[in-house]
C-alpha cells in the first residue's frame, strides 16, 4: 500500500484550501506525526481522511474564571456525534409523548 500525503504549505494561495493552509500555519503543533500515522493505517485503499483542530474560543474567558478561582480540569471529553443525535431523538419522542 503507498500513502500520499499532501502538505497544506503545498496548496496554490487563493484557494478554499490555500485560505486554510493560512489558518492552519497559525495552530501548528497540535497534530503530530503519530496522529496522522494512527489516523492512516485504517484508511481503505483509494480511502481519503483529513484532520480537523478547532478551538472554542467562546469558553476561554469561563476557562481563565475557573483557573484564578484555584479550579482544575478534571477530564475532556467530546461527545460523538452518533450519540448526540440519539440523545435528541430520544427528547423529540418523549417530547411528543407528552403532547
Amino acid at each position: 500500500m503507498s500513502l500520499d500525503f499532501v502538505e497544506l504549505d503545498q496548496v496554490a494561495d487563493g484557494t478554499e484550501v490555500g485560505r486554510l493552509a493560512a489558518l492552519a500555519d497559525r495552530i501548528d503543533g497540535l497534530v503530530s506525526s503519530d496522529d496522522v500515522d494512527e489516523l492512516a493505517a485504517d484508511l481503505p485503499v483509494g480511502g481519503a481522511a483529513a484532520i480537523l483542530v478547532f478551538e472554542h474560543t467562546w469558553v476561554k474567558p469561563l476557562r481563565d474564571a475557573v483557573a484564578a478561582a484555584g479550579g482544575e480540569l478534571a477530564e475532556s471529553i467530546r461527545v460523538p456525534g452518533p450519540v448526540v443525535s440519539e440523545v435528541l431523538a430520544e427528547i423529540e419522542a418523549l417530547e411528543n409523548e407528552e403532547n
